[in-house]
């Protein structure tokens, strides 16, 4: 009776930033207690932004700049620290248009329903493009939604600014600009908006944002839109339907737990109903919908490939469009029976995740033995020389997890089948590789050593090459 009444009395407000600051404790606390390494995409971000630049062979910089951010300020927590804070943030907009649009209610499950979604919890510990596009998209939805609305100078700044930001994050980002721009042309109300300097300074605010890149990409060949068109014909990704199918796939569970909160229509609501204008619901199938389309339509028309992952971003908004069109009655005992089943879904992703790590992790990064790799050749490299390890040469994935653990910090020289070994190498420098071994100088001596995977030494070891090139 005790748990009824709290229920009966509770503050969605703050039951909402409770859930949210538990959302980022636990996967905060989770991979920092459980890896042993960062994951792939967000030691490549951490290798890129030893060199501060305008952009990158694969990315433009925002990523890059954030995770070398994150790691001089709080080490490697708070790069999953920096993860949690972009899904946050995407809570966040989801409740305040929720209570906007609908109530109160209604805003807190569809922050709930998010967390039956991978995208939002597994897949989000890897610091990336694609979870920095969680946060920066939902940002610039929000601004871009009180801009239209109060036509207010600040807010189509920060339209402009999150929307920059977000493209610097990642191309992708286009896919929800253009369904932007065209409600913006398409609403009566928000139509009006083209005819005021606001709107103007929102859109100065984005170029100069992207301005620093765009000039980048003129003096490096366009590298990194070369890297994007290569990936998007590579024929080895996935295809349109299977993209379509897997983020609607990623939402069955979403919609099973919606279930759960449904009550008889002869039981008392917990809350009033409240339709959203016209207006509000073309806005939300905008946003929920548009870049999704778009992207099947893209794809279609130009024959692209596209991979599972890209779709990250595209559904913070189809909880809160599925409560605004069903409008289910919610009772104290559904929402009850709700929590219980958002409780479930939330320990079984953290739960499998842990399990996932222990004890099916063998080759996984989350295992790799970086750290004692890093000491080891450092050992060896210190008893024979006197001088600091002053760069090390190799894949961007070896020679960064030698980097991050190394205590003479070493500049990156990357060298795979992107980036070819370079003739002339500076002295003080460790060359090292997993697979391919890169050209070497003439008279500089190859060795292999074996390292044990973390929590599976009864496996097998996995082969490290390394030389030396000192004075």
């Amino acid at each position: 009776m005790q748990i009824k009444n709290i229920i009966k009395s509770i503050d969605y407000e703050k039951f909402f930033y409770t859930i949210t600051c538990l959302h980022v404790i636990v996967w905060t606390i989770l991979p920092t207690l459980l890896r042993h390494s960062l994951p792939m995409d967000a030691l490549e971000g951490w290798v890129w932004g030893q060199n501060l630049d305008f952009g990158y062979d694969r990315n433009p910089w925002l990523n890059a700049w954030l995770t070398a951010l994150a790691v001089k300020i709080g080490g490697t927590w708070m790069v999953y620290l920096f993860s949690q804070l972009s899904i946050a943030a995407c809570f966040l907009v989801v409740w305040k248009l929720g209570k906007k649009m609908l109530n109160p209610l209604y805003a807190l499950i569809a922050v709930l329903l998010l967390e039956g979604i991978q995208y939002y919890t597994i897949a989000a510990v890897d610091f990336n493009d694609n979870v920095l596009e969680i946060g920066l998209w939902a940002l610039t939805i929000w601004f871009f939604y009180s801009a239209y609305k109060d036509g207010k100078f600040m807010t189509w700044i920060m339209t402009g600014f999150f929307a920059g930001l977000a493209l610097m994050a990642k191309y992708y980002t286009l896919v929800l600009l253009f369904p932007l721009f065209l409600f913006l042309l398409g609403d009566k109300s928000a139509r009006k908006n083209c005819l005021k300097l606001p709107f103007y300074c929102g859109g100065i605010t984005f170029l100069i944002i992207i301005a620093p890149h765009c000039l980048w990409l003129f003096h490096h060949n366009f590298e990194t839109i070369k890297y994007a068109l290569l990936r998007i014909s590579d024929i080895t990704q996935n295809t349109i339907t299977h993209f379509a199918l897997m983020q609607l796939l990623a939402l069955l569970l979403p919609a099973l737990l919606c279930l759960t909160v449904i009550a008889s229509k002869h039981t008392e609501p917990l809350c009033t109903h409240h339709n959203p204008s016209k207006s509000d619901r073309m806005f939300l199938l905008t946003i929920a919908l548009g870049p999704y389309f778009f992207t099947l339509i893209i794809a279609l028309i130009f024959k692209m490939t596209l991979h599972t992952m890209w779709g990250t971003p595209l559904l913070s908004f189809f909880p809160l469009l599925l409560l605004a069109y069903t409008q289910p009655i919610v009772s104290r005992k559904t929402f009850y029976r709700f929590l219980i089943s958002v409780a479930l879904v939330f320990s079984a992703f953290a739960g499998g995740y842990s399990y996932s790590i222990i004890y099916r992790g063998y080759e996984s990064s989350a295992n790799y033995p970086a750290q004692k790799i890093a000491q080891t050749i450092e050992q060896q490299w210190h008893k024979n020389y006197n001088n600091k390890i002053m760069f090390v040469v190799g894949d961007r994935y070896t020679a960064g997890n030698f980097a991050y653990f190394a205590q003479d910090n070493p500049t990156i020289i990357v060298a795979d089948k992107t980036h070819p070994t370079i003739n002339n190498f500076p002295q003080n420098t460790l060359f090292i590789w997993q697979k391919d071994q890169p050209i070497l100088p003439k008279n500089i001596k190859a060795m292999t050593q074996e390292f044990y995977w973390k929590r599976n030494s009864n496996k097998q070891p996995l082969p490290i090459g390394f030389a030396f090139f000192p004075e």
